[in-house]
C-alpha cells in the first residue's frame, strides 16, 4: 500500500476516536434566555421583601411597575445577545451589541431622572445619603453576583471567541434585572444616588461576569 502523506496515521485516528464523546446540541439563544429569566425574576422579586417605596402611588403604575418591567425586558435582551455569542453563525455584529448596551444604559438613566423629577424622595432617610449609597451599591452588586453565579451554570460549557464580552453582557443583564427590583424598594431617587450607587452595581456586575466568563473559557479550553 502506497504511503499517503496527507492521511493522518492510524494510531492518531484511533487515539482521537477514543476521546470522542456524544454531546448535546447547544440550545437556541432565545431558549437559553427564557431559561435564565425565572432566576432573574426570583432575585429581583426577593429585593421587594425590603418593602415597596412609599411614593409608589405618586409615581403611578407606569413609572413604578412599567419602568421596572421595561428594564427587566432589556436585561433579558442583553442575556439573549450574550447567548448568541456562543454560536458563531448567530453572533450579532459588535456595533449592534454596543448599540443595544448603550440603549439599555440610556433607558436606565432616563428612568432614574424621570423618577427623581416626579418624586425626589420616597420617605425621610434615617441614615446619611453616603451610607444609603454604599448599601445600595454593595447590595445591588451582591444580588447581581448571585444572579451571575446562576447564569454560569448555563454558559459554563460555552466556548466563545469573545468570552469577556459575553460575560460582561450576562453580568450587565443581571445587574439591570436586579436594578429593576431595587429601584422599587430604594427610597432615594437623586441622580447622584441612582446613577452612582445603582449604576456602579450594574458596572461591577458586568465586570464580574466578564471575569467569570474568561476563567470558565480558560478551564474549558485547557480541560481544567
Amino acid at each position: 500500500m502506497k504511503y499517503d502523506p496527507s492521511r493522518p496515521p492510524d494510531a492518531l485516528l484511533a487515539a482521537i476516536s477514543k476521546d470522542l464523546e456524544p454531546v448535546k446540541p447547544a440550545p437556541l439563544p432565545s431558549r437559553l434566555a427564557i431559561r435564565l429569566a425565572p432566576f432573574a425574576v426570583v432575585i429581583s422579586s426577593l429585593i421587594l421583601l425590603i418593602g415597596l417605596r412609599k411614593d409608589a402611588a405618586v409615581l403611578g403604575p407606569f413609572l413604578t411597575w412599567g419602568a421596572s418591567i421595561t428594564q427587566f425586558g432589556l436585561a433579558i435582551m442583553l442575556t439573549w445577545i450574550a447567548a448568541r455569542e456562543s454560536t458563531p453563525a448567530r453572533r450579532l455584529p459588535t456595533n449592534l451589541v454596543w448599540l443595544a448596551t448603550a440603549a439599555t444604559a440610556l433607558v436606565v438613566v432616563g428612568v432614574s431622572l424621570w423618577t427623581f423629577a416626579v418624586s425626589p424622595l420616597a420617605k425621610p432617610l434615617r441614615v446619611s445619603p453616603l451610607v444609603m449609597g454604599l448599601g445600595c451599591g454593595i447590595g445591588g452588586t451582591v444580588a447581581g453576583t448571585l444572579l451571575v453565579v446562576s447564569f454560569t451554570f448555563f454558559f459554563r460549557r460555552s466556548l466563545v471567541a469573545r468570552p469577556g464580552l459575553a460575560g460582561a453582557l450576562y453580568g450587565a443583564g443581571a445587574g439591570v434585572a436586579v436594578n429593576a427590583g431595587w429601584r422599587l424598594a430604594c427610597p432615594l431617587s437623586t441622580p447622584g444616588h441612582a446613577i452612582g450607587a445603582h449604576g456602579s452595581a450594574i458596572v461591577a456586575t458586568a465586570l464580574i461576569g466578564a471575569f467569570a466568563a474568561r476563567q470558565i473559557s480558560k478551564r474549558a479550553w485547557f480541560g481544567k
